[in-house]
């Protein structure tokens, strides 16, 4: 009797765990997946912090996308796929974005440096006056974000 309680016991355990669903092959495995994101967050928060400047239109918008796939040799298609999925599943987004978290935070005092260099750079030496930020063009604007995703 204690054998057929025993494997009852172990088939309505066995039965009762989830099942795992394995990664489709046309997703993103998780730690790219996270160093990609890293990237778009990094995108997504220049265009927040910059809301009203010219160079943040649509088009810019997307070369910063595009950048982004092309330095991971990926393409929007799969960065879809690969963002819904994880989505879909929120244990395997979450330790996803803890990674992006940790990486961000780690890339902070090099962003606030960033900041503060350029700042210090539009700085008249010869007139002590703020240069205005609406005269550097969008290459230079896209550079910015090339050097931020280096």
């Amino acid at each position: 009797m204690r054998i057929v309680a025993m494997l009852f016991s172990i088939i309505l355990f066995t039965a009762c765990t989830p099942e795992i669903e394995p990664r489709p092959a046309n997703v993103m495995d998780g730690p790219l997946f996270a160093r990609v994101m890293v990237d778009v967050q990094l995108l997504e928060a220049a265009k927040t912090q910059n809301p009203h400047r010219r160079e943040w239109s649509t088009e810019s918008l997307r070369s910063g996308y595009a950048l982004i796939f092309e330095k991971y040799g990926i393409n929007d298609s799969l960065f879809q796929r690969s963002f819904r999925f994880y989505q879909s599943r929120p244990d395997l987004m979450k330790p996803i974005y803890e990674e992006v978290l940790d990486s961000l935070n780690a890339l902070e005092p090099k962003i606030k440096q960033e900041f503060i260099d350029i700042q210090s750079a539009k700085v008249d030496s010869l007139e002590g006056t703020l240069v205005d930020s609406t005269t550097f063009n969008s290459p230079r604007m896209s550079d910015s974000i090339r050097a931020i995703l280096k």
